[in-house]
Formats: C-alpha cells, structure tokens, sequence
C-alpha cells in the first residue's frame, strides 16, 4: 500500500534534520529519523524509528512547475519554488512519513498537499497528522483483525460452514442501499456488511424475474472450457457460445433497466428475512417485502460477500476468503 502527499517549500527554508527532531519530540512524537540528511545530496529512502521499530519513507526533492505554485498561492500559500514529494508503504511507513511530513512543514513555514487542489497549512500540520495517525491506527488493528479471522477460518476447514452462517446472520438486519454501479448490483446494510455482484436477478413479489446473469455464465463457460483439454466438440461448443455473446448483452441490458425500475417501487425502509447459499455459487436473499435478489457470479462476476472481518467471494467454483 502505497501513499504520496507532498510538502510544498521554498528550497532555501529547508531544516536542519536536528530541527525536525525537535519540533517531533516537542509534539511527542515517537519518530527518530535513523541517519544525517542532507537535502542537497541524498534522496530516496529514508530510514527511521517509528514506535521503537525500524521504519522509514522516500522522499525526494522536486522542482514545484509554475502551475503548481500558481494553484497553491491561488488557495492562499505561495512563496513556494520546491515540492518534496513523501511515499509510504505499509501503515507504519505511513504514520513515520505524515510526522515527518508535518514537522517539515512547521520547520519551513510550507504546506501539505495530498490531491490536486488541497492544501493543509503549517499552523494545522500537526493537527493533520496526528488524526492520520489515529486513522492508520484503526485501520491496521482492523488489517490484524481481519488476517487473524481469516486464518482461523482457513485453519477450521469449513469455510462453506462460515459463509453459511454469516448469510443466516443477516436475518433482520436492515437495508440501508440497494446500489447499481455500472454492472453491479450491491445490498448495503446499515451496519456495514454488503453483498455485490455482477450476476443475478431482481424477482418481483408476483415472481417476474430481471436478471443480468447470461453475458457472465456464457463467459465462465467459455473460460472454463479454454482450460480443458480441447478438442473439435470443445471447439464447436466455443463458438456457438460465442455467437451467444451479443444477445446476452442485450437481454442482460434489459434485465438491468427492469430491475431497475422494479427496485424504485420498492419501500424505503426494508430488513433482510433470509439469506442462504446453495453450492456452488447462488446466493438468495429475501426481503421482508416479497421480492427477493439471487446472486450467481462464476469466474466472470463473482459474487462479493463483505461480513467484517471477513470477505468471501464466490464462484462457479465455490466460496473462498480474499
């Protein structure tokens, strides 16, 4: 995972790296950076202590285009002539690169720019980074949760079992989206937990059935086929079912805009009454309305089951955790 932002500076303001260390302990920063820097000379990889264990950042020195000097005095910092340019990689690279980055700089009176038009002045520099750190936190407690889960799964030898009962979990819980994105259709409940895909189909209360599922069963069974062992009655059937791609589009499209329409006369407020799985990869949920969503994906649309810590994602092959 990597991560750049940059601190845009005059060169000739640039600190002495004992001027950095100070303004990181007066902040009470645990970040120690591991050898002299010499701005003119060295660039690339930095080594530092983070915590008291070995980390560090890149960072190299880039001369700030007219452009960008110009956008950034625009949003009222200017003054600026170089951009020193910080990647990270992994969490707590990351948390070691915004200490560094933010002493930086406070030291030479800059700013920090992490997109296109977004300037974070020195005088909140130290406010930033120190909710970064708090974010990275979080998120890698959840990384440890979510690799600690995963194994335990893996190491039970029933992963079928785990999907099973986090689907009869769902029961009750309720809707907060029901989320077309491109091909994609997506359950997102309001505790966080969701289910996507790109195959499948909407069923009505009176049982009409829109479904976007053909395009990706045709391109599954053709992908499976290509890896088998070939032959003239292989071959036949590949290209029948190719000629079968364009009309499956179609009526794929069609699914899509009547699903569409039959989710708009939905409720707003709906639950979850069931949730299962039948091998190897249909998912059914039912709603308390009716109607329901069946999820089939193969190796072409696979079918995303995000239940925190966990991720399952399921195939014509069957569920496994990603």
């Amino acid at each position: 995972m990597a991560y750049t932002f940059l601190v845009l500076v005059s060169r000739g303001s640039l600190p002495e790296i004992a001027e950095l260390g100070t303004i990181l302990r007066k902040a009470k920063l645990p970040l120690e950076i591991k050898k002299p820097w010499s701005w003119k000379k060295d660039s690339g990889w930095l080594p530092m202590v983070w915590r008291k264990a070995d980390s560090g950042c890149e960072v190299e020195l880039q001369k700030l285009s007219k452009k960008d000097a110009a956008a950034a005095a625009k949003a009222g910092h200017s003054g600026f002539d170089t951009a020193v340019a910080i990647t990270t990689r992994g969490w707590e690279s990351m948390q070691a690169g915004v200490c560094f980055g933010a002493g930086l700089a406070i030291a030479a009176s800059g700013c920090i720019s992490e997109d296109e038009d977004s300037y974070i002045g020195h005088d909140v520099a130290m406010r930033w980074a120190k909710k970064s750190l708090a974010e990275a936190d979080k998120h890698a407690k959840l990384a440890e949760e979510q690799e600690a889960a995963k194994a335990q799964a893996q190491g039970s030898g029933n992963m079928e079992a785990g999907l099973e009962t986090a689907l009869n979990g769902l029961a009750g819980a309720e809707v907060k989206q029901l989320l077309f994105m491109l091909n994609q259709l997506g359950i997102v409940l309001k505790d966080g937990r969701r289910i996507s895909g790109s195959a499948w189909q909407v069923v009505a209360k009176d049982g009409t059935a829109h479904a976007q599922n053909r395009y990706s069963t045709i391109r599954t069974r053709q992908a499976r086929l290509m890896g088998g062992p070939g032959g003239a009655k292989i071959e036949k059937e590949l290209a029948a079912l190719e000629k079968q791609l364009e009309q499956a589009e179609s009526l794929d499209g069609q699914g899509s805009s009547g699903a569409q329409k039959e989710i708009k006369a939905w409720p707003d407020a709906i639950r979850i009454q069931s949730a299962a799985w039948a091998r190897p990869n249909v998912i059914t949920v039912v709603f308390d309305t009716g109607t329901s969503i069946e999820f089939a994906g193969g190796m072409f649309g696979e079918t995303t089951c995000v239940f925190p810590p966990l991720r399952y994602d399921v195939s014509d092959e069957g569920p496994r955790l990603s």
